[in-house]
């Protein structure tokens, strides 16, 4: 405040503002929290996270203030929830990974806000998160390309925010590989967004394979229960890619009731189970099944696509091509409804593994009959309801 008397002003709020000016350049500019502090790890006292001893500053518990920063060298104090918290969001920029953070002696939770995780910059190893986390607002997880990002406790949603996996120039590996009484439970209702959204860059994985990282036995969750909604849980789309390895994975519906460019990745299913209440206009991507289990069972949420499934449709601008060498595909609960026309028969190709298909052709102008239904390489039909193809 400035002040002035007999014609003398003073202004003594100059220096305090020059700061803020410091401040401000401190500034990270993250999609989603562009106004977020960085505040720095050293662990040089304890594996507190609450400790302000190792922080350059430690970190306002909300969801919009402060970025915790893991960089540089790895300390020898890996950080500790004492508590439950909230935090805009966390960086680790360690080229070669290796930070842990964890919920320690509790069940506590970190609650991330709009700067959500990114690792960019690391270009191997793997920095792994073993702590219980929340979305608590829209927000991007993204690897640093030759890096991974290991996610072994739970992850729960708050509000029904979407959380998108991995960014254009982060080519690393996204894992959700619950711990044993962990899980994945993203729930809410949008007439306007995904929960779940893998796009371009890098590579979402849902449990691990046993190899680089471990298995998962979790029965996981993402739905959207909005009623009357034309989206569904999941999109793949920008060239996205999704591989299931462990695990149980019950997502809902796979991209969007009329949408083409919700589904234009990959799936790939080598083990666990992964299934979607419906997936149709899956439009210029692929499916893989080399083991493990992919279904569509037409259970929990109904209001997207209620069970039907299409290899593209009227609209799209491609259509997708499964592939099938091992495991099962198992479309016994599924509805053909309006969505699947005759083309479909060219659009599976299989050389191993069983295809159970008891699909109901036929309803809607653009759907099949049980004369021209066919699913599988040339000369393969469908023939009766439960049919197991091979």
């Amino acid at each position: 405040m400035n002040t002035c008397s007999s014609g003398k002003c003073s202004f003594t709020r100059l220096q305090p503002t020059l700061r803020s000016l410091s401040a401000l350049a401190l500034l990270q500019f993250i999609p989603g929290q562009a106004s977020a502090v960085n505040r720095t790890w050293g662990g040089s006292d304890s594996i507190d996270f609450e400790a302000p001893a190792n922080w350059t500053a430690l970190p306002s518990n909300n969801l919009t203030s402060d970025i915790g920063v893991f960089s540089g060298v790895l300390t020898t104090y890996q950080p500790q929830l004492s508590a439950s918290r909230s935090i805009s969001g966390l960086l680790f920029s360690t080229s070669t990974g290796g930070w842990t953070l964890g919920s320690g002696s509790g069940a506590n939770v970190l609650t991330l806000g709009g700067s959500g995780i990114s690792t960019t910059g690391q270009t191997s190893g793997t920095n792994s998160l073993s702590g219980n986390l929340a979305i608590g607002a829209a927000q991007t997880w993204a690897a640093g390309t030759g890096g991974t990002l290991l996610i072994t406790g739970s992850v729960t949603g708050i509000g029904g925010f979407p959380l998108t996996v991995n960014s254009t120039g982060n080519l690393g590996s996204v894992i959700l590989s619950p711990a044993a009484g962990n899980n994945v439970s993203l729930t809410g209702a949008s007439n306007s967004n995904f929960f779940l959204i893998a796009r371009s860059g890098g590579l979402l994985v849902l449990g691990g394979d046993g190899v680089s990282a471990p298995v998962t036995t979790s029965v996981n969750t993402i739905v959207n229960n909005s009623t009357g909604s034309t989206y569904g849980a999941m999109a793949i789309t920008g060239g996205g890619a999704v591989r299931v390895n462990s695990g149980t994975w019950n997502l809902g519906d796979l991209a969007k009731n009329g949408g083409s460019d919700y589904f234009s990745g990959s799936l790939e299913v080598r083990g666990g189970e992964i299934s979607f209440n419906g997936a149709r206009y899956l439009a210029a991507g692929s499916i893989t099944v080399s083991g493990g289990s992919l279904k569509i069972t037409n259970t929990g949420s109904i209001y997207s696509n209620g069970g039907k499934f299409s290899l593209g449709s009227v609209g799209s601008s491609g259509t997708a091509m499964m592939t099938v060498t091992s495991g099962n595909v198992d479309l016994a609960q599924a509805n053909g409804g309006n969505s699947i026309g005759t083309a479909i028969g060219t659009k599976v190709h299989q050389s191993g593994g069983t295809f159970s298909n008891g699909i109901t052709p036929g309803g809607g102008t653009n759907g099949g009959t049980a004369t021209t239904f066919t699913i599988g390489h040339s000369g393969m039909t469908s023939t009766g309801s439960g049919a197991t193809l091979t």
